[in-house]
């Protein structure tokens, strides 16, 4: 159901941190998502620095998409980060939408 984009080779090693960390986070709820996007790309700002790029896009069922972002110098980084910060988003959307 998640669909992975990972920009370069040397990205590809993180597939299965991808995997786990999605397990973790995101897995028990993505059954109420017809579409799961992750993307995870080497930005470099400066010639010393580089940074990378996590996204997270949704499409659910019922509701509106979603998408979460982040940047961290460290790619395992990026990705917990961005995974958690899309549990929290999906948990907070889900308790608004019981409320009303």
């Amino acid at each position: 159901m998640l669909k992975i984009a990972l920009d370069g080779n040397e990205l590809r090693k993180h597939r299965d941190e991808i995997e786990a960390y999605f397990n973790i986070y995101v897995g028990p709820l993505a059954e109420e998502f017809s579409s799961l996007r992750f993307k995870l790309k080497e930005v470099r700002e400066n010639t010393r620095e580089t940074l990378f790029h996590a996204e997270l896009r949704t499409e659910p069922y019922v509701g509106k998409p979603m998408a979460v972002e982040t940047r961290s110098n460290q790619a395992t980084s990026a990705i917990e980060i961005c995974f958690a910060r899309a549990r929290r988003t999906i948990l907070r959307e889900q308790r608004i939408a019981a409320l009303s």
